[in-house]
């Protein structure tokens, strides 16, 4: 049997590593969520006829954060879609998607994220920020007369669309459609699996870390939130080569949600993490995006501000228009 002491000496050095891996989480996710994006995205000027009334709310600490009512004239109200976008990007990014869910017949209630564009807050500071503050814009919605009388669908992309999904988690979250674009099924899962052969070290500790950092609502899943809001009609759209979210997520989220009647899958084979864009044009942007990370990684930091500010506006030339068959998917699904 083993004495008193080397059990100590083992307990204390699994304490210490894994209070060092909490470190290491902690420093990654402040590097990846610890400063402001401000990127502007596209102008409203560049689609005549669509009309965007300002409609800033709070998030749950009180800062303002900027959102907007897009819609076009003369044509039917189906009801209210709210639109959550990516990390690195601004609501208007979408601009394109926002248009064509108007035309289709819906008012769209996007907004910028806390720390993004428009709104207030220093920094996002973690991914349940999205989740956060989509539940500030869903409060906001039904407590304004002008929308709160119309039936409310979501959809988001990529960090977005883990928070609409999310937030089906939540009690009392009555929607009539969720849209996941290229979302993810949790923080801690994804968090641990973008680190590669180092993610069974990391999933335990990004845990910890994202519970004591933002609570309950860090351990909210997609496949969760899609089993409990069984009303809810889930329609999930990914690309088997994304590199962003692994394919492996979806085929275990796959697998979890078989017995659910709520949710459909809808796979794209090479349109990586922008499934909206055909494959030739995700494999240019997917080239413009390495040729730019190589340039961050040689950069000193005063001079990688000005490589993003380049590179944004590379890429929304890239995204100009998006792809007929991805918009009639989302429309027909809507309804």
């Amino acid at each position: 049997m083993p004495s008193w002491g080397i059990i100590l000496i083992v307990v204390g050095s699994l304490a210490v590593l894994f209070s060092s891996l909490i470190l290491v989480t902690a420093y990654n996710v402040h590097r990846a969520f610890g400063r402001r994006e401000s990127f502007p995205g596209y102008r409203l000027e560049e689609f005549p006829g669509l009309f965007a009334e300002a409609k800033p709310f709070p998030n749950y600490r009180g800062e303002r954060l900027s959102g907007y009512v897009y819609s076009r004239a003369g044509v039917a109200v189906k009801g209210l879609h709210v639109f959550c976008h990516g990390k690195g990007s601004v609501h208007r990014d979408y601009l394109y998607y926002i248009d064509a869910l108007c035309k289709g017949g819906y008012l769209v209630f996007a907004y910028d994220n806390t720390g993004y564009g428009e709104s207030g807050g220093a920094c996002p500071g973690s991914l349940e920020q999205a989740v956060l503050d989509l539940g500030s814009a869903l409060r906001y919605v039904k407590s304004d007369s002008a929308l709160s009388g119309y039936k409310i669908s979501l959809s988001g992309h990529s960090w977005g669309g883990y928070a609409v999904t999310a937030r089906l988690n939540s009690p009392g979250c009555r929607i009539e459609a969720a849209v996941d674009i290229a979302g993810f099924n949790s923080i801690s899962g994804f968090m641990a699996v973008r680190q590669g052969k180092a993610a069974f070290l990391l999933y335990l500790p990004m845990l910890t870390f994202s519970f004591f950092k933002r609570g309950r609502i860090s351990g909210y899943s997609a496949v969760g939130g899609i089993k409990k809001a069984r009303d809810t009609r889930v329609l999930m759209l990914y690309s088997r080569d994304d590199k962003e979210v692994p394919y492996s997520i979806y085929r275990r989220m796959l697998r979890k949600l078989q017995a659910a009647r709520n949710v459909r899958f809808v796979f794209f084979d090479d349109r990586g993490h922008n499934p909206f864009f055909s494959g030739a044009r995700s494999a240019v942007m997917r080239e413009a995006t390495d040729k730019h990370k190589r340039a961050l990684a040689a950069a000193d930091e005063p001079s990688r501000g000005l490589l993003r500010a380049g590179f944004k506006k590379e890429i929304m030339e890239l995204q100009r228009g998006w792809e007929p068959d991805f918009i009639d998917t989302v429309l027909e699904f809507l309804g």
